[in-house]
């Protein structure tokens, strides 16, 4: 962050171009849109989220088979 509003490189920020030339700023509230937007659209899809919680669901079984040696 490069203030309380807006991210960047803070190295081309603070010590120049010699460190980073990348001045390109994004408001936080814009990149927040951004990322949820892209999390709704793409990762909350109703054939995603079922592959989703069924992937869960299988990890949960198989590690409810493993065997443990037990210490006596």
């Amino acid at each position: 962050m490069i203030d309380r509003t807006r991210l960047g490189c803070s190295g081309a920020r603070n010590r120049g171009a010699a460190v980073c030339t990348n001045r390109a700023t994004i408001g936080r509230e814009d990149l927040d849109d951004r990322v949820l937007g892209g999390l709704h659209d793409r990762l909350m899809h109703p054939e995603l989220f079922a592959a989703f919680v069924e992937a869960g669901l299988l990890a949960g079984r198989q590690q409810g088979q493993r065997v443990t040696p037990q210490r006596s």
